[in-house]
């Protein structure tokens, strides 16, 4: 078979944040980096973990180089490709009146310049960012969505739910009956009523007879005899005994996954209000005991104009970031009197979060820290997962040791990183691709209980 004619793709950042090790599966091609991204590169290495790996690898290959080769003259890679970091200046006259000076417009110019110099050759800006392809292609430049991180899926409707209606069929016994007696049934005891092989393991699902309903949850141990169908208890109210309840099927679903032992990663999508953040604090705080700590982790990315630089050690830095967490634990812990802000409550207003933390029982932390660490015991929750790239996701995950128990939980339509996307961000990847896992849970939370203003804006103003 002959060999396929060999393409130079020009990268832009968004591709080598999403995936460092891009460089190597573009196989038996030429890879064009601008020095634009190495200089881009180098003011996200404090913040992006992928950013450092990206710079770590093209320097290896600087390393690697012969002699009498360079990254401006071009390197082998390990795909047999070829690296090279272009450093010509951008002719900036070249540019349709109106388009400033910037480094996606200088990616631009350098592919053309390529287009003019290699005639013959296919060139392909590779990129994640959707309005730089579409500037590429009006410049007369191919350019394509770099998708090696990326799930087949346009919309939240076909991201697997994690939960299904079931009808279920006429028979000899009461399903419902039984199950509300036993609690749980096996595949064999209803073969007959429903398919239990069209099931995901950890699969929600509201079994529905007539006018009547449970919720339930598909067990899988092992073989199909081994499984069974578990019953969910849905709470009757909102708040018992001053503690946070599952008010809607999705939320009982979810916070039923968060507390089972024998699921250790959960993740949870859904629009702002749906209870994600809430539910997950919740379940953490109540298995203080069956875990260690509680650990949770947001992304410190900003929305709208930056702030700049924050005065202060790192827990005053990460203070605005914190603080939807602790809003959140206030009414996990049904504190009163909270007044202005993290490490100035009165003694009355939020003591037993501060006795938590103290005792090393709750820690929330920017993810910037977690490489290297080894959690045992723990339960780990992440919040606005949707901001990670997988190759983050995969360093969060990796930590987990021993009883350690994982929650990610995000919603894929509010991304704030320039470098992802709904369908190329980790909370999402982790959702299909742990999807038939013995111990993996999902679900997607549709309804609104922040306030109907809020579902309102959330549905509206998409």
């Amino acid at each position: 078979m002959a060999k396929d004619k060999e393409k130079i793709f020009v990268l832009d950042t968004s591709v080598l944040i999403n995936d460092p090790y891009v460089i190597d599966q573009l196989e038996d091609n030429k890879i064009v980096i601008p020095i634009c991204v190495i200089e881009e590169l180098d003011k996200l290495k404090h913040n992006k973990e992928t950013a450092r790996e990206a710079s770590r690898i093209i320097d290896r290959y600087r390393n690697k180089a012969s002699k009498h080769a360079s990254l401006s003259r071009g390197v082998t890679t390990d795909a047999k490709g070829t690296l090279i970091v272009d450093i010509t200046n951008a002719d900036w006259t070249k540019l349709p009146s109106g388009m400033e000076e910037s480094n996606d417009n200088n990616i631009l110019l350098i592919a053309k310049k390529w287009q003019e110099e290699e005639r013959g050759q296919e060139i392909i800006v590779l990129s994640a960012d959707t309005n730089l392809r579409i500037k590429a292609d009006a410049f007369g430049v191919d350019a394509q969505e770099y998708d090696h991180e990326s799930v087949k899926v346009s919309n939240i409707g076909d991201l697997y739910s994690g939960y299904t209606d079931i009808i279920l069929k006429p028979g000899p016994m009461d399903i419902l009956t039984e199950l509300a007696r036993k609690k749980s049934l096996t595949a064999a005891e209803v073969a007959n009523y429903f398919d239990i092989t069209k099931l995901s393991p950890n699969q929600c699902c509201k079994l529905i007879s007539g006018d009547s309903y449970l919720l339930a949850v598909l067990k899988k141990n092992g073989s199909l005899a081994g499984s069974e169908i578990r019953m969910i208890e849905k709470p009757k109210k909102e708040i018992s005994e001053g503690r946070i309840q599952p008010i809607n099927n999705e939320q009982a679903h979810a916070y039923h996954l968060l507390r089972d032992e024998s699921v250790n990663l959960v993740t949870l999508v859904g629009m702002a209000g749906t209870g994600k953040t809430l539910l997950t604090l919740q379940a953490a705080i109540d298995q203080l005991g069956r875990y260690d700590q509680v650990l949770v982790y947001r992304p410190n990315i900003e929305i709208g104009t930056q702030i700049g630089y924050l005065p202060g050690d790192q827990e005053e830095k990460f203070r605005p970031w914190m603080q939807p967490i602790i809003d959140n634990l206030k009414l996990v812990m049904g504190q009163k009197g909270y007044k202005r802000g993290f490490g100035e409550e009165e003694k009355n207003g939020f003591g037993n979060f501060e006795t938590l933390r103290d005792q090393n029982l709750l820690s929330i932390e920017p993810i910037n820290f977690i490489r290297g660490r080894s959690l045992n015991n723990a339960f780990i929750f992440v919040d606005e997962a949707q901001n990670l790239t997988l190759h983050e996701v995969r360093t969060i995950i990796t930590r987990a040791g021993k009883r350690t128990k994982v929650a990610l939980v995000g919603d894929p339509y509010q991304i704030d990183s320039p470098f992802l996307t709904s369908t190329s961000n980790g909370l999402v990847v982790v959702v299909e691709r742990f999807r038939g896992q013995n111990n993996f849970g999902h679900v997607t939370l549709i309804k609104g209980e922040r306030s109907d203003l809020s579902e309102q804006a959330a549905k509206l103003l998409q």
